[in-house]
């Protein structure tokens, strides 16, 4: 994360703007503090991932996830894929084209810059697909949040690994329901699963909102059986598996959605994932 996009971050729990103590290096931060002016707290910056997020947040079926994804950070790709291939979601390719397709990345055309909250980024595996779909002559920056420290630090290894990432991914561990970023900050924001393990699938939804651009977009996806053509037996309990953490029902969460959204879409988007749609009220 560059250090001038610090005007961007928001304290989670008092909403004032931070302020970076710490090192960094070709102007991104590397280790240090993010300081609240009104609390006086000081969240910590350690390893280009900040920790916008307290321990006793850690709590219900999101943190369980977070847990598990913890043990086995290497493994989550492969898991990921072969579950969405049994649940009958097919090859986990060309769904994330399919993710990146619910994005409209096409409008962006004509914009120098762009941004992206991920939120639940886990291992950060959307970042290629999505980074090779922007216009050209777009700056993409994608930014992304998670409970778990494992599937960031995979997703940390994309920037050692390749040097193009290196101003064009911010990581934070961050609570979906205490977002800790600035009103209309981002062009799109993406939940892509996880969204029924969310203990607080209401606050969720209005800080996906309050995030956003008022032209930006919204985009949720997660498990959903579709009610023709769906998932045989064995798709049924691989979801039934892979969902053992859910607080909610495996479909799409419009019950959520704030009041004066604009422009919902939803739909089913494949046999076992629905796409919910939005843009943010208007003030």
């Amino acid at each position: 994360m560059n250090v001038h996009d610090v005007e961007l971050l928001a304290c989670p729990e008092t909403g004032a703007p931070l302020a970076f103590r710490g090192s960094s290096l070709e102007m991104q931060m590397m280790d240090g503090v993010l300081i609240c002016p009104d609390s006086g707290e000081a969240w910590a910056v350690e390893q280009r991932v900040a920790r916008l997020y307290r321990d006793l947040w850690r709590v219900g079926a999101d943190a369980a996830v977070a847990d598990q994804l913890d043990r086995i950070p290497a493994f989550i790709e492969p898991l990921q894929a072969l579950s969405t291939l049994l649940a009958g979601g097919g090859r986990i390719a060309d769904f994330r084209e399919q993710v990146v397709a619910a994005l409209d990345l096409p409008s962006l055309a004509g914009r120098r810059h762009a941004r992206i909250l991920e939120v639940g980024i886990g291992t950060a595996a959307n970042l290629e697909p999505i980074q090779d779909n922007v216009p050209d002559g777009t700056m993409l920056e994608m930014w992304g949040i998670d409970l778990s420290i494992g599937a960031l630090s995979v997703g940390r290894g994309r920037l050692e690994a390749d040097q193009r990432w290196h101003e064009r991914l911010s990581l934070f561990l961050a609570d979906p329901a205490h977002l800790p970023f600035r009103a209309g900050a981002f062009d799109r924001v993406l939940v892509c699963g996880g969204f029924d393990c969310f203990r607080d699938p209401q606050r969720v939804m209005s800080e996906l909102s309050r995030v956003v651009s008022d032209d930006g977009w919204v985009v949720v996806i997660d498990k959903q059986p579709a009610a023709e053509g769906g998932p045989g037996v064995l798709g049924r309990m691989v979801l039934q598996r892979i969902g053992q953490h859910a607080v909610s029902e495996p479909k799409a969460p419009v019950g959520h959605l704030p009041e004066g959204v604009r422009n919902v879409e939803n739909s089913q988007l494949t046999p076992i994932h629905y796409l919910l749609r939005f843009q943010r009220p208007l003030a």
